[in-house]
């Protein structure tokens, strides 16, 4: 049901409607309609976060295999990538906070609240390199015990946490 559920939403998107299934404001052409001229096509999320501007349009970005994956842009001109996810996003959140703290350059996390994550847009050229030093450096981070604080997510397996004293505990 959730797969259907996201695909669902992509293909409403996809098709030029809302992610609640109404119709968009724009016509076949991509044109929009003479009586909203000047404004963005507003895109209806559900659950989307009070504190956000609203997503002023989106269309679905290519390559997730466990999320709905939306690029958009707020209301305010801020572009982001919106995340619908199989399991809680605060645990995709809590993750990306202690990449970030191990140095690690990962996008801003604007919202998340359920199932939805809303995230900074980065854009340019990936910088492997870079990249490869920021994993070298988290790879360094130690601590006085092996685990981490809650159970995560790697896709849709459920990778089990827990505190030890050993690795291989």
């Amino acid at each position: 049901p959730d797969e259907r559920r996201l695909h669902a939403l992509t293909s409403r998107v996809r098709a030029g409607a809302s992610m609640s299934g109404a119709p968009d404001r724009c016509n076949r052409s991509g044109a929009r309609n003479p009586t909203i001229l000047g404004q963005a096509a507003r895109v209806d999320v559900p659950g989307w976060p009070a504190h956000l501007p609203p997503l002023a349009g989106a269309e679905p970005l290519p390559g997730g295999l466990v999320c709905t994956v939306l690029g958009g842009t707020l209301a305010d001109g801020r572009p982001v990538v919106v995340k619908r996810c199989p399991y809680p996003a605060e645990v995709e959140a809590d993750g990306l906070a202690a990449l970030a703290g191990a140095g690690v350059p990962v996008p801003s996390v604007l919202a998340a609240a359920g199932d939805l994550l809303v995230l900074e847009r980065v854009a340019g050229p990936p910088a492997w390199a870079g990249l490869g030093r920021a994993v070298a450096r988290l790879h360094r981070t130690t601590g006085p015990r092996f685990g981490w604080h809650r159970d995560n997510s790697g896709g849709r397996i459920t990778q089990h946490n827990g505190w030890h004293d050993r690795w291989n505990d």
